[in-house]
């Protein structure tokens, strides 16, 4: 095999290694740091549904899950994602209502759930 072609074809590969390496961590941008508190007590009565069959030109389905705080501090609700871009969330809390989220961009909203109160989860 010639020298020249191998060379550029080991360049290319080296390139196109760094970028998918570069464009991944561009996407999935910086990690959150949580902190845990043990006077946070999280209670969700529902946490899965069977959706069963849904139609694929039936509309939307929609479910709310309700998500209670139980404890003495402040439940800090953020970083919310959807499993697949078929699905989109919102949440209500105190404060109003949220931005819808699914699977991509990672969004910069956060909520709070004070000691004793609930927020749903509509998905």
């Amino acid at each position: 095999m010639n020298f020249k072609l191998v060379f550029w074809l080991v360049l290319s590969l080296i390139t196109l290694v760094a970028g998918a390496v570069w464009f991944a961590t561009v996407l999935t941008g910086k990690p959150t740091v949580l902190e845990s508190s043990s006077n946070v007590k999280v209670v969700v009565p529902e946490s899965s549904f069977d959706w069963g069959t849904i139609p694929y030109a039936g509309g939307n389905a929609v479910k709310t899950f309700v998500i209670k705080n139980e404890g003495t501090e402040v439940l800090k609700l953020l970083n919310i994602k959807t499993s697949c871009t078929c699905t989109k969330a919102q949440i209500t809390t105190e404060q109003g209502q949220s931005p819808y989220f699914s699977m991509h961009p990672t969004s910069s909203w956060s909520g709070e759930v004070s000691p004793g109160k609930e927020a749903q989860l509509t998905v």
